[in-house]
């Protein structure tokens, strides 16, 4: 009895670590939810990169900081608000200083969009230019960087340097270290485009970020639901929990032009209609968006009714209930800034 019963927990055990095995051999690695909407599988492997290439940006952050504090700036005022820094450096230890220029150009809406780093050394006969471009607020494209054409001269290499040392200190970022960066809010909108840019109808990935959004408008749009709060984010729209205190963007156009224009709710549904036409649906419960048609003019007004969802008092009508058709994925035409 006692040799049967010794057999028979044998073979109990190697079950369970047959289990154990199969478990570990399907399970893919690392996986994670975003949200209730989709599911992440990351590597081991891939996080091992992400955090490198993390602790590289740090260093040279603080490289460009520890150059940055090098320079001798001018007294101020500066001829206007557009120049960052104004003032001259020492490249070679011999006791010439080169002259620096940081100047900022800002959008329409008061986003700082691109910067010009100049440095002009007194035994070089032209300055060497560096322009960045990126505002935080493009879906698509990663940080620019664009060279005068003397960058590549071997006489302006320590100019070079000097320039590609500094240019974190005034906001550069490489795509792959904002990738890196998924729980950071400042990049919220550019891994909106990275995630869901492409859909026209399916699930979209949600990241959710603790505490209550910093860009957060109190001006409608604006929708309050419960503990949710909808309302437009730095021309996107963002939707805030207050009892879990975090938030996430759950819709973000193709251009700041789009900026949400007034919401609706429709069943589990949050319409957004936006300035320059386009109309969007959410569904709040799974992250489920449906893209319709644009109708190339600002959207004032949703009106809902049990069978229709009436667009500015009949100019064009949806009925209800909102279906789902399947995934889709749209072609957008990117607006391409000049690099100058």
């Amino acid at each position: 009895m006692e040799s049967e019963f010794g057999r028979s927990v044998l073979v109990f055990v190697r079950l369970i670590c047959l289990g154990f095995v199969l478990v570990a051999f399907f399970l893919p690695a690392g996986c994670k939810v975003k949200s209730a909407g989709r599911v992440e599988g990351t590597s081991q492997l891939k996080s091992a990169e992400a955090s490198d290439s993390g602790s590289s940006y740090e260093r040279a952050l603080r490289a460009a900081e520890e150059a940055k504090a090098r320079i001798e700036l001018d007294d101020k005022p500066w001829p206007d608000r557009y120049h960052l820094a104004l003032g001259r450096v020492e490249l070679k230890g011999d006791g010439q200083k080169s002259r620096l220029k940081v100047r900022v150009g800002y959008s329409g809406d008061g986003w700082a969009t691109e910067k010009w780093l100049t440095l002009l050394s007194p035994d070089k006969p032209d300055p060497i230019k560096l322009y960045l471009f990126w505002d935080g607020l493009s879906m698509y494209y990663p940080p620019g960087v664009k060279w005068s054409a003397n960058a590549d001269d071997p006489d302006y290499a320590e100019e070079r340097e000097f320039l590609e040392k500094i240019k974190y200190a005034y906001g550069y970022i490489s795509e792959e270290d904002i990738l890196a960066r998924a729980d950071d809010p400042n990049f919220a909108i550019h891994l909106w485009g990275k995630d869901n840019g492409r859909i026209q109808e399916g699930r979209i990935t949600i990241r959710k970020y603790k505490g209550r959004p910093k860009y957060f408008s109190k001006a409608k749009p604006r929708l309050e639901e419960g503990p949710m709060i909808y309302t437009s984010y730095r021309s996107g729209v963002a939707a805030y929990d207050s009892e879990a205190d975090e938030y996430f963007l759950i819709f973000y156009p193709d251009s700041g032009w789009f900026s949400p224009s007034v919401f609706a709710k429709v069943d589990s549904w949050l319409m957004i209609g936006t300035w320059l036409g386009d109309l969007v649906a959410v569904d709040v419960q799974d992250y489920y968006l449906k893209r319709f048609e644009s109708s190339k003019e600002v959207i004032g007004k949703i009106e809902v009714t049990d069978s229709k969802i009436i667009v500015d008092d009949g100019r064009y009508e949806l009925e209800r209930p909102i279906l789902r058709t399947g995934e889709k994925i749209r072609n957008y035409r990117f607006i391409v800034t000049s690099l100058k």
